[in-house]
């Protein structure tokens, strides 16, 4: 990503001529999906991919959802894969929580394919390919305004504030009335 770039370039002062950027695609199993065209059975289900290393953010994210959030998610599953170490420190008792912990590719693909929303908190990534999976698999996308979120996205999501409880909201209220037909 250009995000990378500029990260490349400031810590290690390269020349930026020197730096070309090559985008990342989806797996094929993706892209081959989409020409099914089979989106129509969504549930009401929130979806973060995440893990263990504190920069993916999922435990303050948890607690921003809990905490401003849990009201609109009432009638929703909130779904997060991809925790191992983290899943006993994370309490949580306003939301349908479900943690799952590492799974294949192919489920990842089945959640997302029936999921609505996918909520990406990440503080600092580089590229972010779960969003553009997220994107193929036509679920609405919230991320945090970090990283390489914003150009990836390119205007096809939310964006929120830095851990803003608020903004989170804000930006899941709009996603979850936008997904109301």
């Amino acid at each position: 990503s250009n995000f990378a770039k500029g990260e490349l370039i400031k810590k290690l002062k390269i020349n930026e001529h020197k730096i070309c950027v090559i985008n990342n695609v989806i797996d094929e199993f993706y892209l081959n999906f989409l020409n099914e065209k089979n989106f129509k059975n969504k549930e009401n289900i929130l979806v973060i991919i995440g893990g263990d290393h504190p920069q993916k953010n999922i435990i303050n994210t948890i607690y921003l959802l809990e905490k401003n959030c849990s009201d609109i998610l009432k009638n929703w599953k909130v779904i997060i894969c991809g925790l191992e170490k983290l899943r006993n420190q994370i309490k949580c008792e306003n939301l349908n929580l479900t943690i799952l912990s590492h799974i294949s590719e192919i489920k990842i693909f089945e959640l997302l394919k029936k999921s609505k929303i996918f909520l990406f908190p990440s503080l600092h990534e580089s590229f972010g390919i779960p969003i553009l999976e997220a994107l193929a698999m036509k679920n609405s996308i919230i991320a945090m305004n970090a990283g390489a979120s914003k150009e990836i996205l390119n205007g096809y999501g939310q964006l929120y504030n830095f851990n803003d409880g608020y903004d989170l909201r804000k930006k899941l209220n709009v996603t979850i009335n936008s997904n109301i037909k």
